[in-house]
């Protein structure tokens, strides 16, 4: 339903992208402000945690999507979580590392949310494409034009939907 939802929202204007954008970062801006420095501390392991998932999945694309790399990935969160929560650096704080994983899902909502915007801007995809007219050459030039704008920005879509 998410994916099915963010590719509807292409038809979405350029205010109500904006003010979702607005709104993700000044959500981020307020949890930082409330949460102790301490807390932020372990952002670093979590964030390396993601890299290196993002790594794997990218490699499961790469290698046509084989199931040992999914595993691999579901594997990294089973064993690395618990290593790091028996890690020194947390002291026995395991709210430090709950936290850690909200601020950081929260700033890649916002990263997330900058990129399909980003992608949006510089594609325009048309999502009446399908009903543009087709009576000459120039005009089924524009309407496949317009159809691959839609069909990379569905891309880029599917492709946050999968790794973000």
């Amino acid at each position: 339903a998410w994916l099915f939802d963010k590719l509807k929202h292409k038809r979405a204007p350029m205010l109500a992208r904006l003010m979702e954008l607005l709104v993700a970062f000044l959500f981020l801006t307020v949890m930082l402000a409330v949460v102790f420095g301490t807390m932020v501390d372990q952002i670093r392991s979590v964030v390396l945690l993601v890299l290196v998932n993002y790594f794997i999945l990218a490699l499961w694309r790469v290698f046509g999507r084989p199931t040992i790399l999914m595993m691999l990935s579901a594997g990294l969160w089973l064993c690395a979580v618990p290593l790091v929560l028996n890690s020194q650096s947390l002291g026995g704080q395991y709210g430090t590392l709950l936290v850690a994983f909200i601020l950081t899902f929260q700033a890649l909502s916002v990263v997330e949310k900058i990129l399909l915007l980003c992608a949006w801007g510089l594609l325009r995809p048309d999502p009446d494409c399908a009903s543009m007219p087709e009576t000459t050459i120039e005009e089924v030039h524009q309407k496949r034009e317009a159809a691959r704008r839609v069909q990379t920005y569905d891309a880029v879509v599917e492709y946050f939907y999968l790794n973000f």
